[in-house]
C-alpha cells in the first residue's frame, strides 16, 4: 500500500527509499522506480516495452497504442496524454483507467474506468465501463475560464408567506403536473427582489410567483419575469393551468 501510495503521487524518492529496503529482484526494482516516471505523450509506450518482457504487460501496452491509433482518427489524440504510474485507489478497476482535465483545475473533472466483474456482484454478469462527473471541479472550471453557458429558463421559483406553505405546495404540484420545474423559498423581509432575481436566473427559473397569504384562486398574486424584473398581476387559477 505504501509503494501504491508513492508511486501514485509521484514521490520517486520515497519510493527509492522504500524499494532500497527491501530486498527484491533489481530488474523488478528498476521497473517500479520508473512507473512514476512514465506519464506523457505516446513515447512512453515505447520506453514501457523496453522495460518489460511480460506477455500480459506488453499485450496492454500494445492495447494503449491500438486505442491511440483510434483516436487519430477523430482527432482527439492531440488531447490525450499516457500515464503508467496511475493506479486507481479502487481495486474493482480490470482494465484502463482514465482521468480528463481542463483549464481552471488542478483536480480531474472525470474520472472512470473498465471493471468487468463489479456488475456482477450485483446479479447481473456484465463488463462495463464508466465514469464519474466531478460536478464542483468541473463548475469551477467554468467560473475561471468565464465561460458562458447557455441554458434554456423554464421554470417557476414561488415565494410564499410562511402561513401559507399549503397553497405554496398545491401551486408547484399544480405547475409540475405541466412539468414545469418549480423551486419553493418561504419569504423573507431581508431579500431584496434583486436577490429573488439572482437566484432564479441562477436555477434557470424563468418565472417569479409572490405567493402572499391569499387562499382564493381567483385572487391577484404578483408574478414577474426574472431577467427583466417586470411585474404583472395573476390570478392563482391562471397559474395552476399554466397561463401566466
Amino acid at each position: 500500500e505504501e509503494l501504491v501510495s508513492f508511486i501514485q503521487d509521484k514521490n520517486y524518492l520515497g519510493e527509492e527509499e522504500l524499494l532500497n529496503s527491501m530486498h527484491i529482484d533489481k530488474h523488478i526494482k528498476d521497473v517500479l522506480l520508473a512507473m512514476p516516471q512514465l506519464f506523457g505523450s505516446a513515447d512512453v509506450l515505447h520506453k514501457a516495452k523496453e522495460l518489460t518482457d511480460n506477455s500480459e504487460c506488453l499485450a496492454a501496452i500494445e492495447r494503449l497504442e491500438k486505442l491511440y491509433e483510434l483516436l487519430k482518427v477523430t482527432g482527439y489524440d492531440k488531447y490525450i496524454s499516457f500515464d503508467l504510474g496511475a493506479i486507481s485507489k479502487h481495486t474493482y478497476y480490470t482494465g484502463i483507467i482514465f482521468y480528463a482535465y481542463t483549464f481552471g483545475t488542478g483536480e480531474p473533472v472525470i474520472s472512470g474506468g473498465r471493471y468487468d466483474k463489479l456488475i456482477g456482484q450485483f446479479g447481473c454478469d456484465k463488463a462495463s465501463i464508466g465514469f464519474s462527473i466531478t460536478v464542483d471541479s468541473l463548475m469551477a472550471a467554468i467560473n475561471r475560464q468565464n465561460l458562458d453557458m447557455p441554458v434554456d429558463a423554464n421554470g417557476t421559483l414561488v415565494i410564499y408567506e410562511p402561513d401559507n406553505l399549503l397553497m405554496a405546495i398545491k401551486t408547484s404540484d399544480e405547475l409540475r403536473k405541466m412539468n414545469i420545474p418549480v423551486a419553493l423559498i418561504r419569504a423573507n423581509d431581508s431579500k431584496s427582489t434583486a436577490q429573488y432575481c439572482e437566484y432564479a436566473e441562477s436555477s434557470q427559473l424563468e418565472d417569479i410567483v409572490f405567493l402572499n397569504d391569499t387562499k382564493d384562486l381567483d385572487a391577484d398574486v404578483k408574478v414577474m419575469k426574472a431577467k427583466s424584473a417586470t411585474f404583472r398581476n395573476c390570478t392563482l387559477k391562471k397559474i395552476w393551468g399554466g397561463n401566466f
